[in-house]
This record gives structure tokens, C-alpha cells and sequence, in this order.
């Protein structure tokens, strides 16, 4: 009986690591003035400067956290948490300023139902810096 105890808490701890790892941290810092929040779906990504818009906050987002595979869904993780945050601040628009590639180095632990041990490996991720901006 004992032993049913620990593997279901053994399995709500692993549970909860993982939740509270599956975010994609994004922060802002707050350059402008802040509006109501709007649908994710209303921001528009650029590329480009448009001709006028008003600067609301400058805008990090990483992919770090994120199980995607890789690649584009690396990008697509980090355009949605900039769209997100962009959203929650007001902004119609992101103006994108940089996406690149990212590594750190990380232990992880594993467990094969006898023993633990930790390892090292590296995780490759991607980030982005914008602007978030209102278009009228």
C-alpha cells in the first residue's frame, strides 16, 4: 500500500513540473500608454515599420519552456506569446525587431523506477524581440 502512495505522488510532483513548465515566457516593458486589452486574434505581426503608429511596450518572448519539435513551430510559439502579450496590453500590432536562436545548458533528472541520476544537455530555443504598437 505504501508503495501506491509514493509512485501517485511521485506522479502528481513530475505532473506539476511539467505544467508549470510548459509557458512561453514573454515580459514587456511599458513605453507608451496602455489600452483596454483586445482578442489575440486582432494582432497583426510586422516586419516592417508602418508609416504611423504609436509605441505602447517592447515586447521579449522565448520559446523556452515550449514542447514543440522545432523549427517553424519554435517560431509559431513565440509569435503567439507576442501576439498574447501584445493583446493584454492593447496593442493592434507587433512590430518585429529581432527573432534569433538560442541554447542553455540544463540538468535534467531521470528516473527509471529504480534508481536517479541527472544529466547534462543542451536545449535550443528560439527568441524575439518587438514592439508593441497601436495602429489607428
Amino acid at each position: 500500500m505504501e508503495i501506491k502512495k509514493m509512485t501517485k505522488l511521485f506522479t502528481f510532483v513530475v505532473f506539476c513540473a511539467l505544467v508549470s513548465g510548459c509557458s512561453s515566457p514573454s515580459s514587456h516593458v511599458v513605453t507608451g500608454e496602455v489600452r483596454e486589452a483586445i482578442p489575440t486574434s486582432n494582432v497583426v505581426v510586422y516586419e516592417t515599420l508602418p508609416e504611423q503608429y504609436s509605441e505602447i511596450a517592447v515586447l521579449t518572448a522565448s520559446s523556452k519552456g515550449s514542447y514543440s519539435l522545432g523549427g517553424e513551430s519554435l517560431v509559431e510559439d513565440v509569435m503567439r506569446s507576442l501576439r498574447a502579450e501584445a493583446a493584454a496590453l492593447g496593442a493592434n500590432g507587433v512590430i518585429l525587431t529581432s527573432l534569433y536562436d538560442d541554447a542553455a545548458n540544463e540538468t535534467i533528472t531521470t528516473f527509471d523506477g529504480h534508481q536517479s541520476g541527472k544529466r547534462d544537455v543542451v536545449k535550443y530555443y528560439k527568441r524575439a524581440q518587438a514592439l508593441a504598437v497601436f495602429i489607428e
